[in-house]
């Protein structure tokens, strides 16, 4: 069995590799992993500067692939300037934008904070979605801007309590989410 670590792992302490070690073996023989190793493993992670270095590798070593903000049907630019204007103000930093290459049910988008990119589901480029399903999964992402994901105590919160309060004040929320729930 080989194994190769990145510069981050291979820098990490020996205790987080052992713990790292743990993890692997006990997933290759499909057990579970022993708790103290996992826990240990992912305050590792978990530290400011290691997902700062971590975020830094990722930016530095890939490319974000999408297909532009022009859609078919939506135009993603026109959609955050409007979003921008209604909702968060000028300051908000515009990433980039896109649609996904492959049409995705599951995954309606994401926000990749190493790359400062929104990529949505090229999925809900369709004339058959309405115009604000596609701006309340854009006003989500956008949210993630605002709200960072937050990490204390050995937990990783996406959606803190801040994000969901502020997610509420999309005005067509409730009609969005119920046409996503019957669409997919």
């Amino acid at each position: 069995l080989e194994v190769r670590l990145s510069e981050l792992m291979a820098a990490a302490p020996a205790t987080v590799r052992e713990a790292l070690a743990w993890i692997l073996l006990s997933r290759l023989f499909r057990q579970a992993p022993p708790e103290h190793w996992v826990r240990h493993y992912r305050q590792y992670l978990h530290r400011k500067e290691v997902r700062r270095t971590h975020q830094a590798l990722r930016a530095a070593r890939s490319r974000k692939r999408h297909c532009g903000p022009k859609g078919r049907v939506y135009d993603l630019d026109v959609l955050f300037e409007e979003l921008r204007e209604r909702y968060f103000g000028p300051l908000m930093a515009k990433p980039a934008l896109g649609w996904s290459g492959r049409l995705s049910r599951t995954l309606l988008g994401h926000y990749d904070h190493a790359h400062h990119a929104i990529v949505l589901s090229s999925w809900l480029d369709r004339a058959e979605v309405p115009r604000h399903v596609v701006e309340y999964v854009l006003f989500h992402k956008m949210l993630h801007l605002k709200h960072p994901v937050e990490h204390g105590g050995g937990r990783r919160t996406v959606h803190g309590r801040a994000f969901r309060e502020e997610e509420r004040r999309f005005e067509r929320l409730a009609e969005a989410k119920a046409w996503l729930k019957t669409a997919r």
